[in-house]
């Protein structure tokens, strides 16, 4: 597990990754910057019957951030989302204090909606297709 500085949170993202290869609920992509690996992105708590999904993304080291890595992987997910599943919407919920990762979300056209109704410290965004 690491610690997210940002939001001192623990992360575990091998969770997503190893959970991708065997539950359809979660689509897990790679991040690269070049030939690098960089970060992850992924879709979860996939709800078929609903047309609704969660998004996680995170980029492993801080040299990558603020370069507009993480924007183009959301857009690129965008992208695939629209032209290649029935999901009409996406959520993004992070920490109030995630200056970050909220940024990302609002370049991306996500809405922000409020806050997270199981952890006022959280922050809703949700992006309709």
């Amino acid at each position: 597990k690491e610690i997210n500085k940002v939001n001192n949170t623990e992360l575990d993202w091998n969770k997503w990754r190893n959970l991708a290869l065997t539950d359809g609920s979660v689509y897990y992509f790679a991040v690269y910057s070049g030939e690098q690996l960089v970060g992850e992105i992924f879709l979860h708590d996939i709800d078929w019957n609903k047309k609704v999904s969660l998004v996680g993304y995170h980029l492993f080291n801080a040299q990558n951030r603020g370069r507009g890595v993480g924007t183009k992987a959301l857009q690129l997910l965008q992208q695939y989302v629209r032209r290649e599943t029935s999901l009409k919407e996406l959520t993004i919920i992070t920490n109030q204090d995630n200056i970050p990762s909220r940024k990302i979300a609002e370049k991306c056209g996500f809405i922000y909606t409020g806050s997270s109704r199981e952890d006022a410290q959280r922050v809703v965004y949700e992006w309709k297709i």
